[in-house]
């Protein structure tokens, strides 16, 4: 039997592929795999130069991509992202949203109780998690209603369906 190249199955040239915290440890391979099956990528990050570095990346392998800094809690940093994105690649038909994590402070340890956890960390990490997936799905996602075309992948934790101790908030 043939082995199938993953081109063979996942053309993706011609598409355009936006990853939210592109330049982060999963989310960096999805970028450079998308580009690898012919997609330009752009690589949104709060991190400017870890995005720009894996653009040049991408690019010096022969694949089409830009980075750009972009704060997944701020809706102007996101608009101002797809003006960018439009104006480079014309369009997006897949958005990605991985950006997600922790804070320390919102962290039980030995010092700190669940029941001591401060509402400012917690809040953090609820917008972050959850705001933070929901405005990228809103600017994105309004471009690919009037396109009457696009895919959104909303990356989660393993957290959510099985909580870890000490990690309440971002379990949640």
């Amino acid at each position: 039997m043939k082995e199938m190249d993953t081109k063979d199955l996942f053309n993706l040239s011609g598409k355009t592929a936006v990853v939210i915290g592109g330049a982060g440890v999963l989310c960096s391979s999805m970028s450079e795999k998308l580009a690898d099956e012919g997609a330009s990528v752009a690589i949104l990050d709060i991190n400017q130069a870890a995005a720009e570095t894996l653009a040049s990346e991408i690019k010096s392998s022969g694949g089409s991509a830009i980075g750009l800094r972009s704060d997944v809690l701020n809706i102007e940093s996101l608009k101002t992202a797809a003006e960018s994105i439009k104006s480079e690649f014309g369009k997006v038909d897949i958005l990605i949203n991985g950006a997600g994590g922790n804070h320390p402070k919102a962290t039980t340890n030995k010092d700190l109780s669940f029941f001591d956890i401060p509402q400012e960390a917690l809040k953090w990490v609820f917008d972050l998690n959850l705001m933070g997936t929901i405005l990228p799905c809103q600017v994105f996602g309004r471009i690919m209603a009037d396109q009457h075309s696009g895919v959104i992948l909303n990356i989660s934790s393993m957290n959510a369906m099985r909580p870890l101790t000490r990690i309440a908030a971002y379990s949640a």
